[in-house]
């Protein structure tokens, strides 16, 4: 597979204006560069030009903390309300949650709080935001599912940092950044150097550009940009520390090994199998492979590690079309490596619409929300519809339909998106009403305002 070539013409086929691609293995580190980093400048991608890496920082934020943990501070059973007595929790579950289930995505933290820092403030810090943070409800309790949470891991950010008196951004550049020589690293972001982000703009003719996102949630995803070699290294290091086949002076293999195995399962994502102590599994058919996505504001990056093969996989783009990108060139790697086809994202929503098992609609229909964000389920004669909304949602849309696959597991092509979801509704009541859904890897509660009764009266 000539992988440059296959880049391109992934890129050109696709509506990114650009991407880049590493993988590095025993027979070394290949990168590869394609389109432009922004789509009103033209500058070009280069092998080594710097994307936001979104998400996967948290892989680095849980390094942190294991590098914590192996000193001694802390250890994976440390309450959250010993750490942080200063976060307003209900009832006593500060107690409850670890630090095990904030690494897991499985505290229960209603997950997402994006205060506005517009002004650029890197000193926005991690203590400010908690201040700013409101009371912090649970979805469920500790470890009992998973729900991705953006919260935990500021959380887990503010912790690093009440125990080195440094911010999060000095830890991460003096006990991974620089001993590890990631030199394209960076949480400062210049579209000249870094690729700007693209989304489709109204009526999808002209892209937008965006920036990086807020500082306040660095820790969590919003800042850090690294070239795809860089981090094709750093999860190599990773790899080889968890094989005993590196110093043991950043991390132990025991830890590295640990942050690999899942601690909770993942019945609902359409793309991981699991998740432990920072990465998630994605093991399929056999095959072991962990990893993680990163997705900020218009850049979506995808790290894959291949345990048996020894092998790491990163791609980048910057734009609309990145699963097409992903599917041309990530997955024929994985093929060619011997692994069947993984879930991209939305690979697992298949099926037939059910016809075997008799379906109350009424049941279904409410609001059912998390902090900033809301799914809207409603009925359009005898249609189910799903609508998104919420502060930290989406534009606007018209409702879209629902097709049911089983009684808990329905699809929606949502043109917001742009893409097929798949929802998830679980802890239904005797009378058939779901207390909860999940919605791409998050938790949702059903709201108590909206009853089945109000529902059927209201014309359904």
């Amino acid at each position: 597979m000539d992988l440059k070539q296959s880049l391109s013409a992934a890129v050109s086929e696709s509506a990114a204006p650009g991407a880049a691609l590493a993988i590095i293995g025993s027979d070394g580190l290949r990168s590869f560069g394609a389109g432009v980093l922004n789509a009103g400048t033209g500058a070009g991608v280069g092998k080594d030009s710097p994307f936001l890496i979104g998400s996967i920082t948290k892989v680095f934020t849980a390094t942190l903390c294991m590098q914590l943990i192996e000193r001694g501070a802390l250890t994976l059973d440390t309450s959250v309300a010993e750490e942080l007595p200063e976060l307003r929790l209900s009832g006593d579950a500060g107690r409850l949650i670890a630090i095990r289930h904030l690494l897991s995505h499985s505290s229960g933290i209603d997950g997402d709080f994006f205060p506005d820092d517009s002004g650029g403030d890197e000193h926005c810090s991690l203590e400010k935001l908690l201040q700013q943070c409101p009371d912090v409800e649970l979805l469920h309790p500790a470890g009992a599912m998973f729900s991705y949470c953006n919260l935990g891991y500021l959380l887990l950010g503010r912790i690093l940092e009440k125990h080195s008196g440094d911010s999060w951004n000095e830890i991460l550049d003096k006990h991974l950044l620089k001993p590890l020589q990631l030199n394209s690293a960076s949480l400062d972001f210049d579209s000249n150097v870094v690729a700007s982000g693209h989304t489709p703009g109204a009526g999808g003719t002209q892209l937008q550009i965006h920036g990086a996102g807020p500082w306040s949630n660095a820790a969590a995803g919003t800042r850090l940009s690294m070239s795809a070699a860089d981090l094709a290294r750093f999860a190599w290091w990773h790899l080889q520390t968890s094989k005993g086949l590196t110093s043991r002076s950043l991390l132990s293999e025991s830890s590295a090994l640990a942050m690999q195995q899942p601690l909770v399962a993942t019945p609902f994502s359409t793309r991981y199998s699991g998740w432990g102590l920072g990465w998630a599994s994605m093991s399929h058919a056999g095959n072991s492979v962990f990893g993680h996505d990163g997705g900020v504001a218009g850049t979506t990056a995808f790290l894959r590690v291949l345990p048996k093969q020894d092998k790491v996989i990163v791609l980048f783009a910057n734009g609309p079309g990145y699963r097409d990108i992903y599917t041309s060139v990530v997955q024929q790697i994985l093929v060619e490596s011997g692994i069947e086809e993984l879930p991209a994202a939305d690979e697992k929503i298949s099926g037939i619409p059910c016809a075997g098992e008799r379906i109350n609609a009424a049941d279904y229909v409410a609001t059912y929300r998390r902090r900033g964000l809301t799914v809207e389920i409603g009925l359009s004669g005898s249609q189910l519809t799903g609508t998104l909304g919420g502060e930290y949602g989406y534009p606007p849309s018209a409702p879209s339909p629902l097709t049911a696959l089983s009684a808990s597991t329905f699809t929606a092509y949502v043109p917001v998106v742009g893409d097929t979801i798949r929802l998830d509704f679980f802890d239904t009541d005797t009378s058939g009403c779901p207390g909860g859904l999940s919605f791409q890897d998050r938790v949702y509660r059903r709201q108590p305002r909206r009853r089945r009764q109000e529902a059927a009266g209201s014309g359904a």
